[in-house]
């Protein structure tokens, strides 16, 4: 982000305003959100689904507004995120919802697909893949899941909105491991979050630590 302002689509109202982040590979940039829970809407802006009405959101030196549909399809490829709200497909069994991106973006084998994702799940405390429908499943459970769909793939950017809200301390353990694998490999990581806790002790070496103060993002201490 350079110099960014954007404003929350379903409000109108500036969510952050003049914001300049650099995020390099494999570095860890943990962001308090406050009082104010705008993670979906910085989500959007990094995946260039919202576009900063001043300033400029790139990716891969790609600038999001100035890419082709097509190329930008191509690129949210290679991003993996754990959506504040649930995002799942009500009609569809969990486990297709999840390949879905991989099965989209890719030329990998689906068997190769769900065998990666059959791993995460046991990772993140499942016992394998489910074939139940989201509206069939524990809210904590499809916490779990939205971690697996996040690092499936071996993304290069990973976002993620308040991924402890339901688990809370539960799910910290295979989270951090996680991440800490995937940014050894070089991915880069946005984590979101309203816990004070999680801001003072992630449990993670985060590269930088982050505030909103109003619609301002502002360096915290560690």
């Amino acid at each position: 982000m350079e110099k960014a302002t954007i404003v929350d689509e379903q409000t109108g109202n500036i969510a952050v305003s003049g914001v300049t982040l650099s995020l390099n590979f494999g570095e860890l940039a943990l962001i308090h959100l406050g009082q104010r829970d705008v993670s979906s809407v910085i989500g959007d802006a990094c995946t260039g689904l919202t576009t900063p009405i001043s300033g400029t959101v790139s990716f891969l030196g790609y600038n999001w507004s100035r890419t082709s549909p097509d190329h930008a399809n191509a690129l949210r490829g290679l991003i993996g995120r754990v959506f504040k709200t649930s995002n799942w497909i009500d009609y569809m069994a969990v486990s297709d919802t999840m390949l879905l991106p991989q099965l989209h973006h890719t030329r990998r084998p689906a068997e190769e697909i769900r065998e990666e994702a059959f791993k995460l799940c046991r990772t993140f405390g499942l016992p394998g893949l489910p074939t139940r429908r989201p509206g069939d499943m524990l809210s904590m459970d499809l916490q779990r899941l939205a971690c697996v769909r996040a690092f499936l793939g071996r993304p290069r950017l990973i976002i993620l909105e308040e991924p402890t809200q339901i688990l809370g301390r539960e799910i910290l353990t295979a989270l951090t491991k996680k991440i800490n694998e995937e940014r050894d490999r070089g991915a880069g990581v946005i984590w979101m979050t309203q816990s004070d806790s999680i801001l003072r002790k992630p449990y993670c070496d985060c590269t930088y630590r982050f505030r909103i103060v109003g619609s301002e993002i502002m360096e915290a201490a560690a």
